[in-house]
């Protein structure tokens, strides 16, 4: 069995109209991502028309989730309009959901525009579609764009957070993201609660560099409640190799990240269905 990792082709999808906006990484979930969303300022969601909500300050809850962490030095990323933001460290990108073609029929999320500024956590609801090796689709080989194999057309869905995204203040939406330079932190913490939050084989923490992804596997599982998660427990490509300790870690490539996101992995048995929230988003400092 394999599972789905995702990287980025952003589009801008909000109730029905489609925008595309600039991009600094692709998905890979066994292939690209077939469908994304966001909007700088504001959100959306890939292909549908999400729950109205928006994003407010972000938690300042310190780090917690295992023994030691409540020690941890921290710093929020404050959620505002759809803007992640910190200046002491010069956080500033969006807030956004993403999810394949199949999986986006099913996903409603907080983060549609208008986003008002009294949410203070990213939401996303519905159900991972099956990998669906016997599909049309799967047997032809006839992938949905930029996908290039089966786990790639229906690799799942995730919240996302670009880290360094300058304003496009001519289009009135975020610009390319830019990477961003994380040497002084050792990772970060952050909440997940809701209805239906994903086993610990079917949801991810995950941080790119340009054409790289690191995830959780092994060492760190994401959990209801707070997690910590640190840069050397994010192996690359965690679903290849997730127990080769010769595999790079993402202390490796701090110094140029573009974002973070919460994957909601698929797989070829059993849809994944999910309802879950992300927030108190915090890097931790090292």
């Amino acid at each position: 069995m394999n599972s789905g990792v995702s990287r980025c082709l952003l589009a801008s999808i909000v109730t029905g109209a489609v925008a595309l906006v600039g991009c600094g990484s692709v998905h890979r979930s066994g292939g690209p991502a077939a469908v994304d969303a966001g909007t700088a300022g504001a959100a959306g969601i890939a292909g549908i028309a999400g729950t109205a909500g928006a994003a407010g300050t972000a938690g300042t809850a310190g780090a917690a989730g295992e023994a030691g962490a409540d020690t941890d030095e921290s710093l929020p990323l404050s959620f505002t309009g759809g803007v992640v933001s910190n200046i002491e460290l010069d956080v500033q990108g969006i807030v956004f959901a993403e999810a394949d073609s199949h999986t986006a029929e099913s996903m409603t999320s907080n983060l549609t525009v208008p986003i008002e500024a009294s949410v203070v956590d990213a939401c996303i609801k519905g159900t991972a579609a099956k990998v669906d090796k016997f599909s049309d689709i799967c047997k032809i080989m006839m992938f949905t764009s930029p996908a290039t194999d089966c786990f790639g057309e229906y690799w799942g869905a995730d919240i996302a957070i670009y880290l360094n995204q300058p304003s496009d203040t001519d289009a009135g939406a975020g610009g390319e993201p830019l990477p961003f330079d994380a040497s002084t932190l050792k990772g970060f913490s952050f909440e997940i609660t809701g209805g239906a939050v994903p086993a610990r084989s079917a949801l991810r923490f995950q941080v790119e560099a340009e054409g790289r992804l690191f995830c959780s596997s092994g060492s760190v599982k994401i959990d209801p409640g707070t997690n910590r998660v640190l840069f050397e427990q994010l192996p690359e490509d965690c679903f290849r190799y997730p127990h080769d300790p010769a595999t790079p870690t993402a202390e490796t490539v701090k110094s140029e990240l573009l974002k973070i996101s919460w994957h909601v992995v698929t797989n070829d048995n059993a849809a994944v269905p999910f309802d879950f929230c992300v927030s108190n988003v915090r890097a931790l400092l090292r």
